[in-house]
């Protein structure tokens, strides 16, 4: 029989196709596929001991890495102290060993130069250019040999008890008032004065400036190094750096007096 169709395009279509008898054992794609053709989870995704094999395999190769670089760090900090040592010039040493290890570090430089703090930099540089025109006015050495020499000798004896206080108190307190670095560089010329006994004034003068540093705030430029770094978690205030550094100071000063001064007397006989 006809079959009618509901409109004209469908049975216009019903006549255009014709009917295929199904065939018998026949099934759907999926079906006709087998189970292990399907892709599964498990074989796709990385299973959880070889991620943790690889994870282990690259920390060890870090930590490879890293072992080499200390040595290599610790090679440069080596070549750095022979250079002092044999007094080559402190400022190229300074310079080649610390390209040396921005190019062992093999990270990009600028991640280095943006951590740099500019007004830090330049607040220390300034120090030195106004103790640089300080001592050029010749007021350093006239109060220096004022204070030092007793006007009985062309020499500064640091055997003298008195001399030898006076030189810590005034190293104690020029830190403090302009940063040990910039006074250790303002007397430094002066140190000649003390003669036979120059040595021991230089690691006396090294050591005082040292703990001197931990008074206030101010005392050594590291402070401020470290404080301008933590201020972003922290805010450390003057007095109450002062209330933790200044009885360690006023502890460690007087209690290594009488040792100074005793090498004083040794290094004088």
């Amino acid at each position: 029989g006809i079959v009618r169709a509901a409109g004209p395009s469908a049975g216009l279509a019903s006549a255009a196709e014709p009917r295929l008898p199904p065939v018998r054992g026949a099934s759907s794609p999926a079906a006709s596929m087998g189970s292990s053709d399907l892709p599964t989870p498990a074989s796709n995704a990385t299973s959880p001991e070889a991620a943790s094999k690889a994870e282990l395999t690259t920390s060890k190769l870090h930590g490879q890495a890293s072992r080499w670089r200390l040595v290599a760090f610790a090679l440069v900090a080596v070549c750095v102290m022979a250079g002092f040592v044999a007094n080559l010039d402190l400022g190229f040493t300074c310079i080649c060993g610390a390209i040396a290890m921005v190019v062992l570090d093999r990270r990009p430089p600028d991640q280095m130069l943006a951590s740099l703090d500019g007004s830090l930099l330049l607040f220390f540089s300034s120090l030195f250019v106004v103790m640089r025109g300080v001592s050029d006015t010749g007021l350093p050495s006239l109060v220096w040999e004022k204070l030092m020499v007793d006007g009985r000798s062309a020499e500064a004896d640091l055997g003298s008890f008195s001399v030898l206080v006076t030189f810590v108190l005034v190293v104690l307190i020029g830190s403090n008032v302009m940063s040990n670095v910039p006074l250790v560089l303002l007397l430094a010329p002066q140190i000649h004065i003390f003669g036979s006994q120059e040595r021991f004034a230089w690691l006396l003068l090294s050591w005082v400036s040292t703990v001197a540093g931990n008074l206030t705030f101010v005392g050594s430029i590291a402070n401020l190094i470290v404080a301008e770094k933590a201020k972003a978690q922290y805010r450390l205030r003057f007095w109450e750096f002062t209330r933790i550094g200044a009885p360690s100071t006023l502890v460690i000063i007087p209690a290594t007096l009488p040792v100074l001064w005793g090498m004083a007397k040794l290094l004088a006989d």
